[in-house]
């Protein structure tokens, strides 16, 4: 498999939470979303763990997108029959828990998902071992697909430079939605974009 599922122990804690807030709502059709309360809940899962990471204005302008080694925030797909109708989060609390962060309807929940499918037909992701994670620049309205080469991690120390970006509509004009692009180019992009 090209993008590698995330196996940490910090999933386990972050997918219980959801899973729990998920069924809870379900059993008592106490969704206000409009997806959401419509599904069936014997139809609803969720699927695709995956890290998000901010990146601060700083960073943009110092040239660089810093990797996180601790997993504080994480985001699941809703799907209903396979399809993603929704996202969920759980973030890190105070204790060092995971707690229930949110559920969203928006663009971005399909985007991520035909972000994926687009990533796992590259041939370089196909050939390789990534890890999707999404990274998020509030400042400049732009979220993307960070695609981290794990074999680069392993053999070059975090370096960066194998990894992959694609950006997700709707997200800043300045970035090309769904054109991968190395790390230099999407942050000379967010420097355009400013």
């Amino acid at each position: 498999m090209s993008i590698k599922p995330i196996e940490a122990p910090e999933t386990k804690g972050a997918f219980d939470v959801v899973h729990q807030t998920l069924s809870s709502r379900a059993l008592a059709s106490a969704f206000s979303l409009p997806k959401l309360s419509k599904a069936d809940p014997e139809t609803l899962s969720i699927a695709m763990p995956h890290r998000v990471e901010f990146l601060a204005l700083g960073d943009v302008r110092r040239d660089t997108i810093p990797k996180n080694e601790k997993a504080d925030f994480w985001r699941f797909l809703v799907l209903e029959n396979r399809e993603p109708i929704a996202a969920a989060t759980a973030a890190r609390g105070e204790t060092g828990r995971f707690e229930f962060g949110g559920l969203d309807e928006g663009p971005f929940v399909s985007g991520t998902e035909k972000a994926i499918r687009q990533a796992e037909a590259l041939g370089k992701v196909s050939e390789g071992q990534f890890e999707a994670v999404l990274l998020i620049v509030p400042a400049l309205y732009s979220v993307a697909l960070w695609l981290q080469d794990l074999s680069d991690q392993a053999a070059n120390g975090h370096s960066g430079e194998a990894d992959l970006l694609i950006a997700i509509p709707p997200s800043n004009p300045a970035l090309d939605p769904g054109e991968p692009m190395p790390p230099a180019s999407f942050l000379q992009a967010l420097r355009r974009a400013r």
